[in-house]
């Protein structure tokens, strides 16, 4: 008798451990899942952020397209287009004319 006692707690104990096994793995089972949904959220968190920034981007005048890059070509256009060169009416006697010509060295300017 004793030892069927004996038997039948093991088994108890055998038992007891596997179900203390399965519980841990469910644990385990529930924690990833738990990791995941959370990085899911944030996934779908940060590309909600990405595109409330660009709609708001376009909103404003959107990126390059709103802007006006001036290079230095575009510059220096700009500053032929209202100098006296371009326009032929050079005036010797005004000094605001002789102002580029000052940083010159005498003998390039004579």
């Amino acid at each position: 008798m004793k030892e069927e006692e004996e038997m039948k707690e093991e088994e108890m104990k055998e038992e007891e451990m596997k179900e203390e096994e399965r519980g841990r793995g469910g644990e385990r089972k529930r924690r990833i899942e738990e990791v995941e949904m959370k990085e899911e959220e944030t996934k779908e968190e940060e590309e909600t952020k990405e595109e409330e920034e660009t709609k708001e981007e376009e909103d404003r005048g959107g990126g390059d397209e709103g802007r006006v890059i001036i290079t230095a070509q575009g510059w220096w256009d700009r500053v032929l287009e209202t100098s006296p060169i371009k326009h032929n009416n050079w005036d010797f006697s005004s000094s605001r004319h002789l102002s580029p010509l000052l940083h010159l060295p005498p003998h390039l300017i004579g």
